[in-house]
């Protein structure tokens, strides 16, 4: 199709969907991260999500370029608009399909609104909370970081940045939780001692404190920083392990050199010349 003489592909608009992936339990979080990213880029340029977005701006009044209003604005439409609920298998829905019923997990609607970030050009990642096993304590992994090993991951959200072209403070954006402010992170919040509504993290209570108390990793530096420090804290076992093991084995060492140069009081004799008798 030749528009204005040049050559123009149709955009082909897709309707509401829902994937069903049986091997999903079976596949390593990077790549299952990288599939909730598909779908988020096919349907982020759909100029149908763009339009929902850029509604859901006005009502709220943001003006062009107001990037962190816009961020907080589209993260209050998720929250209010649609009804977070636990499934009892893994599903995943596409953006226009969540809209339409109005409700999904934490997957769907950090999709719902990554698609929405993705189609006003709002710079987003996934982010994933668990346990780590052997500590116990709450992490998170940033999408495009190192993933940390032995760790139970439970949850998902997003973190988005601004400027758009060129982000250089980022904020944590959680959909799932009516009423969370932009920046408000499950992971600080429990190191804060509050308690969360989020069981799968092992959270107690109903009640939260969504005020943010602290400041937050604005930039992705302050981020990675904070992921290197729980990396250091959760890995911190096997430190005191191979030093045991080092120190045990230099004490045994080092007792044998100075017990060899010391203490050994046994004389080597002097060896005997034989004689050949005829």
């Amino acid at each position: 199709m030749q528009i204005g003489g040049l050559q123009a592909k149709k955009v082909r608009l897709k309707g509401p969907k829902t994937y069903h992936i049986p091997s999903w339990k079976w596949q390593s979080d990077p790549r299952r991260v990288a599939a909730l990213r598909k779908i988020v880029l096919e349907y982020g340029r759909d100029p149908r999500v763009a339009t929902t977005a850029v509604g859901a701006l006005k009502a709220a009044k943001v003006e062009p370029r107001e990037y962190k209003k816009q961020a907080a604005a589209l993260l209050a439409f998720v929250q209010h608009n649609i009804y977070y609920v636990n499934e009892p298998g893994e599903r995943l829905q596409s953006p226009e399909y969540t809209l339409r019923v109005g409700y999904g997990d934490c997957d769907d609607v950090s999709i719902l609104l990554a698609s929405l970030y993705e189609s006003v050009r709002l710079p987003w990642r996934f982010v994933l909370s668990g346990t780590h096993k052997a500590s116990g304590k709450t992490v998170r992994w940033v999408e495009g970081t190192s993933v940390p090993n032995g760790v139970k991951w439970a949850h998902i959200y997003v973190t988005v940045g601004r400027p758009t072209f060129r982000p250089t403070r980022w904020s944590f954006a959680e959909p799932s939780l009516k009423g969370a402010p932009l920046g408000w992170d499950v992971v600080l919040a429990k190191q804060r001692g509050e308690k969360i509504p989020v069981p799968e993290l092992g959270a107690l209570g109903v009640t939260v404190d969504l005020t943010p108390s602290g400041a937050e990793p604005t930039s992705m530096a302050e981020q990675f920083k904070l992921l290197k420090t729980e990396l250091i804290e959760g890995l911190h076992w096997r430190k005191l392990i191979v030093r045991s093991i080092v120190g045990s084995v230099t004490t045994v060492i080092t007792g044998l050199i100075v017990k060899r140069l010391f203490f050994d009081t046994k004389k080597t004799k002097p060896r005997k010349r034989r004689r050949n008798y005829r």
